[in-house]
């Protein structure tokens, strides 16, 4: 049978000869042999298709490239199928569980989320939107909004996370699937089962932010874009342009699958014998790039009115760091992947166990029972407030960002980066191998992408100021790569060829995922199941106590005009809550004119503190009261946005995760 395969393989070289990214015109140059190598004819002997059967049959078994790739032969087994819906299930319940613990409370949820409570009249869209992101998510969010509202239920909690939520569970499936048809069954399993696991992803599907819906768009768009550049059919086309152009709405990195096809194509070519290159690769790209272009184009179109992209460009600048802050800032990232995806701490995770209960009096010794809310504003002293707005954690655990912040500050700066570097190696190795070793271009090419995506970012990601969420599309390419790096080491194993059969190996590293995850679930270090819904109660709080107020006035309750100076999570809250001239601000012009209602004025520490703006509450003093201060508590999502040195969480385990928000009336 061996020998009948040769031969199949040598009359179809000798008459048709074929490469995997097409076919070479001139039979009579070179015959190849093998991938990546050539022979070249030197006498007529060498047309003989006897002789050329002849040659071949010489060569191993394991020299031989197939006629197709190992991914297309293999079916989907049954096996297959049930660890598939086991990472989906996994992940919808880490994704799914607590929805009352979701809220809007991160500054740009604030935005994306607010185009609900301003009509056409007020511009359709929270002030400057188009600054922060492109539109494609805040309209999503706001139809989900108003179908939930149609529906009977109130447009807030978790209902503005749903698009992401939906985004995050279907990356499981689709990673899958992408890494099946790139690299195996195997590596498609692995990749699967990390994102389902990670804590980190999940988190951020829990959140009303681009960062996840753009990694689903991202995903797919590169892996269109590599069956358009190789094969160039109609449909990769369109949804190579589809999907990119689907990112370009969401972020405006969204182009980030141009730049990886541009650098993996080159890399595969450059590693291609100069007669196997082929130019029409780069008509494909370039084909794509405009489509891709034009789907953007309307964007581009509609912030003309607002300056152009060049205001948004100004605004993206003042958060690059340049060469200077690369080393600090890669770091930094690295950590804050350990810190919510320590694997490889897992042991040390159970320990704390032990240390529930000190916790658990830790955090209730902070906490005592206020006066309920029935009180004016101004007999609400700051201390009475701020117990007023907190909560106790829910079915005897602790599901607080304490616990959390006690278990990684004591964990090693080593063990905590571990983890990130450890996959970073596996995964930039495993895909090395693959494009050195493998048989088919086609999937060489697919292993040059991965390389170009996960070494872009691994540069380019620290350039920019150190949010722990820009990692995300860095951290899909290395689960692919460590994906890659399973498939290599357990080579599948088939039946008959046909039928993928599970692994040990594949066992044990699911098994290590699901204890991992199990221990931070039972221990109360799940950061995807902090109660995020703190900072809205407490805004919650102070809106009926500014409602009363207004009452007592002699206005209806709702007419109060609430100015919030950085904060448009508190802005969102406060229209949620039944004052709809609440609005954002960013400098204190309004008090120039007469106020005919009861006005006020929350100022958040997320404003910035540049000397013109302490100099312009300065000038304004005499016309501000200050009547309480709100000590607005956060979650580990929203703390380690501006939190430098995460080493020194155990010391900020009180003060750290709460803002100091000075509440005024206007005199």
């Amino acid at each position: 049978m061996a020998t009948l395969g040769r031969l199949d393989f040598a009359r179809s070289t000798a008459w048709n000869v074929k490469f995997a990214g097409g076919a070479i015109k001139d039979r009579r140059a070179r015959v190849p042999i093998l991938h990546g190598s050539t022979v070249a004819p030197t006498s007529a002997a060498d047309y003989d298709p006897s002789a050329l059967i002849a040659r071949l049959a010489s060569l191993s078994d394991e020299s031989m490239p197939p006629s197709t790739t190992t991914t297309e032969r293999l079916q989907i087994s049954r096996a297959e199928w049930l660890w598939l819906a086991g990472a989906v299930v996994l992940g919808a319940i880490l994704r799914l569980s607590f929805p009352g613990r979701m809220a809007i409370e991160h500054f740009d949820e604030g935005v994306y989320a607010s185009n609900f409570w301003f009509d056409q009249d007020q511009g359709g869209e929270y002030p400057a939107r188009y600054l922060y992101a492109p539109p494609l998510l805040p309209m999503a969010i706001e139809w989900t909004m108003i179908i939930a509202s149609l529906c009977g239920f109130r447009p807030t909690g978790f209902i503005p996370m749903i698009p992401c939520l939906i985004a995050g569970i279907a990356t499981i499936p689709s990673m899958w699937w992408i890494g099946r048809r790139w690299f195996g069954p195997t590596a498609g399993i692995v990749s699967a089962w990390l994102v389902a696991a990670s804590d980190f992803h999940s988190s951020y599907s829990r959140a009303a932010l681009t960062d996840v819906p753009v990694c689903l768009f991202i995903l797919w768009g590169v892996y269109f874009l590599w069956q358009a550049m190789l094969i160039g059919t109609r449909r990769d086309l369109i949804l190579a342009s589809l999907f990119t152009g689907l990112a370009w709405w969401t972020k405006y990195n969204g182009w980030l699958p141009l730049a990886i096809g541009l650098a993996g194509g080159a890399a595969w070519q450059m590693s291609l014998p100069r007669v196997q290159r082929q130019f029409s690769v780069w008509k494909r790209w370039l084909l794509v790039a405009g489509l891709s272009f034009l789907l953007w184009s309307p964007v581009l179109v509609g912030i003309q009115k607002h300056g152009g992209y060049k205001s948004v460009a100004e605004n993206h600048r003042q958060y690059v760091g340049g060469f200077g802050g690369w080393n600090t800032a890669a770091i930094r990232q690295l950590a804050i992947v350990g810190l919510y995806d320590n694997w490889l701490g897992v042991p040390y995770e159970a320990w704390l166990a032990s240390l529930k209960q000190e916790i658990e009096n830790k955090v209730a010794s902070m906490y005592v029972p206020g006066p309920g809310p029935a009180q004016s504003i101004d007999m609400l002293d700051e201390d009475q407030l701020n117990r007023d707005n907190e909560s106790a954690s829910s079915n005897g655990m602790i599901w607080s960002i304490e616990s959390a912040v006690l278990n990684h500050a004591l964990l090693p700066r080593t063990l905590v980066l571990a983890t990130p570097l450890l996959l970073l190696m596996v995964s930039i190795l495993g895909c090395a191998m693959w494009t050195r070793y493998s048989r088919s271009s086609t999937t060489a090419a697919a292993g040059w992408f991965l390389i170009a995506w996960i070494c872009g970012l691994c540069l380019a990601t620290p350039f920019y100021h150190p949010y722990p969420r820009l990692v995300l599309p860095w951290l899909i390419a290395v689960w692919l790569g460590v994906g890659v790096a399973t498939e290599i080491l357990i080579r599948s194993e088939t039946a008959g060829g046909r039928i993928w059969k599970s692994h040990w190996f594949v066992g044990c590293v699911v098994g290590w995922l699901v204890v991992g995850t199990l221990t931070r679930c039972q221990i109360g270090t799940a950061h995807a199941w902090q109660d995020r819904s703190r900072h809205s109660r407490a805004i919650e709080s102070l809106a009926g106590q500014i409602k009363n107020k207004t009452a007592l006035a002699g206005f209806a309750e709702n007419e109060a005009f609430v100015y919030v100076f950085g904060d448009p999570a508190a802005v969102f809250t406060l229209r949620a809550s039944g004052l709809p001239l609440s609005g954002p601000i960013q400098n204190l012009d309004f008090l120039a004119h007469a106020q005919p209602r009861p006005t006020f004025l929350i100022r958040s520490v997320r404003g910035g503190s540049s000397d013109a703006t302490k100099a312009d509450w300065k000038s304004h003093e005499k016309e501000l009261e200050r009547i309480v201060t709100l000590s607005l508590p956060l979650s580990h999502l929203v703390f380690l946005d501006d939190q430098d040195d995460f080493t020194k969480l155990n010391t900020k385990l009180r003060s750290g995760f709460e803002w100091n928000t000075p509440v005024y009336r206007v005199r």
